[in-house]
């Protein structure tokens, strides 16, 4: 798997895992050697991005202080702070003083290192909550500190690495000082310590700290430089665009390489690395690698997506659009197949993009390429249809056909046809075919699918659980005589006619009769009686979430003004008279 696939299904993963359960990246990070520099970098965008949602959303809060240092490890380990999504992270971090400062107190009680503060304050640094960034967070450090005995000597050189820790080029902030004198409670000792930081040494730890950085600097300089030798030597390869001198290059214009800085623009980035010159050259072999002979066609690509495998010249070719869009060049001049083969690349990203750009790329693309309802079937069957012959769990793009407008109609075409085409398609993928046609409200073509699924066999009860939900929405008056008890034979199914009927919780409904709703209701009432939701829960097949459904069709069947629902909705005693 590329790095880019790696980081968007890690980030997937995560996000749709349990909080309990995300130490996962943590442990992963562990197997990673120091000299896995890449890897790191990517993992530590991964876990920047996972902070930050879950401090967003709420669900990270000061009680969760061992967790978050934990996370913090890969950000450590990663070296490199300069980072679009660690910015973002250390950003969020400083915004949060009951966060920030409840992983300091954990780190200083219980994970601290040996010796003195100095060596937890670099880590805390390295995980972006150190203590010298804010003199509020080492006055609320000391201020814990001042409920202890200040003849205590572990608390008493504690409190002189704090002072020390926070003293800056004036002396210490006011409300440090305050802190700290809270603690000294007049003892002279300690008032003589405060005198003599007027012309502190540098600390070890401090020169330890700039002898690495100054080795990184210098290693990473020389690395620098036997990159630029190698392609000084290839400078004709680099402006042909040969694969071999032009993927380097068109990683780093497009931000793939974790130790230069995301925020620069793609040349000045690119120039950082290989040297203005090389830089010129290398923009002249993205240019030549749009028009060589030997790059894959849009259906290599698909077909290469399907079997997870990528060409590293999907680099150079995207770098060279970026550019051409970059400088003003435009489009128009190239030829279709490549075109069409940039927006696969574009469609189903694997690192080779620039966020910022994407857009506007992807536009002039498709106003190129998908001018018309048959193009946009042809490229859909292009991009998907290796994945569905293939028989993979999931199929890049289904998502697309079924929810956004543009692609909807196409959805309901092709969704219909592969249904019947590829009848051994996993439950993931035929599901989302399903939904295509759902969600372009294609349910006279999902009948007749339905009509002929029914006269197979099918894979397992769960699965046969799921076309009966179909049956219930596209088939009701003919499965209704074969129902029978089914709601107290198996209560479950409630969650596939949940799942197949609404679009989302408490979301919208399909398109159903007043005899339909009424009839699940009926049948789940009395399996599911009414229930709300006390405290937190876990997953959305809770007594509450069913009770969410059947008030969902309630409403559905109050919102109808036919006679038909009046009567569904009126006292039994009247509906019988």
């Amino acid at each position: 798997m590329s790095d880019g696939a790696f980081t968007r299904c890690a980030l997937f993963i995560a996000c749709s895992t349990p909080l309990s359960r995300r130490d996962w990246i943590a442990d992963y990070a562990e197997l990673l050697s120091d000299r896995d520099w890449e890897k790191t970098g990517e993992v530590a965008d991964i876990v920047a991005e996972l902070i930050v949602r879950v401090i967003d959303s709420g669900v990270v809060g000061p009680d969760r202080a061992p967790a978050l240092w934990r996370w913090l490890k890969i950000i450590e380990r990663s070296h490199r702070h300069h980072r679009e999504a660690q910015q973002n992270l250390a950003g969020r971090l400083a915004a949060h003083d009951a966060l920030r400062r409840a992983v300091q107190k954990h780190v200083l009680a219980t994970e601290r290192r040996k010796g003195s503060l100095w060596a937890t304050e670099l880590q805390l640094q390295r995980r972006l909550v150190g203590l010298t960034a804010r003199p509020a967070d080492i006055a609320s450090a000391l201020g814990r500190l001042a409920q202890g005995d200040n003849k205590d000597a572990g608390l008493r050189q504690d409190w002189k690495d704090l002072v020390q820790i926070g003293w800056g080029p004036n002396g210490l902030d006011a409300d440090v000082r305050a802190a700290a004198e809270v603690f000294r409670r007049g003892d002279g000792q300690l008032a003589k310590f405060l005198r003599k930081l007027a012309n502190p040494a540098k600390p070890a730890w401090k020169v330890r700290y700039e002898k690495q950085e100054t080795k990184w600097a210098r290693d990473q300089k020389a690395a620098f430089q036997t990159v630029r030798v190698k392609l000084e030597k290839a400078r004709d390869d680099l402006r042909s665009g040969e694969l071999t001198a032009i993927v380097g290059p068109a990683e780093a214009y497009l931000g793939r390489f974790h130790d230069l800085p995301s925020d620069l623009p793609p040349v000045e980035r690119l120039a950082g690395w290989i040297g203005p010159a090389l830089r010129d050259d290398a923009l002249v072999g993205f240019e030549a690698a749009l028009h060589r002979a030997d790059l894959p066609s849009a259906g290599e690509i698909a077909d290469g997506f399907a079997h997870k495998t990528f060409y590293n010249y999907s680099f150079p070719i995207m770098a060279g659009l970026y550019e051409r869009l970059r400088s003003g060049k435009g489009l128009a001049d190239l030829p279709d197949s490549l075109k069409q083969a940039a927006l696969l690349l574009s469609y189903d990203d694997h690192g080779w993009s620039i966020e910022k750009e994407q857009e506007a790329l992807l536009a002039a693309l498709e106003s190129d390429v998908l001018q018309t309802a048959e193009q946009r079937r042809a490229f859909a069957r292009l991009w998907m249809e290796p994945a569905l012959a293939a028989g993979n769990e999931h199929v890049s793009g289904l998502y697309k056909l079924a929810h956004e407008p543009a692609w909807q109609a196409t959805g309901a075409t092709l969704g219909a046809d592969w249904l019947t085409a590829f009848p051994d398609a996993p439950e993931t993928v035929e599901v989302a075919l399903v939904d295509c046609l759902t969600h372009a409200g294609a349910l006279a073509a999902l009948r007749d699918i339905a009509a002929a699924r029914a006269t197979t066999v099918f894979r397992n009860f769960e699965h046969m659980l799921s076309w009966l939900a179909i049956d219930v929405l596209v088939r009701f008056e003919v499965v209704r005589p074969l129902l029978g008890t089914i709601g107290a034979d198996h209560p479950e199914f409630i969650w596939f006619l949940r799942n197949r009927l609404q679009f989302e919780p408490r979301g919208a409904m399909l398109p159903l009769t007043v005899a339909q709703a009424e009839w699940i209701i009926a049948e789940f009432r009395e399996q599911w009686p009414y229930a709300v939701l006390d405290g937190a829960s876990w997953g959305d097949t809770n007594d509450h979430d069913a009770s969410d459904f059947l008030r969902s069709l309630v409403g559905l069947i109050a919102g109808d003004t036919t006679v038909g629902a009046s009567e569904a909705m009126a006292p039994p005693r009247r509906r019988t008279q």
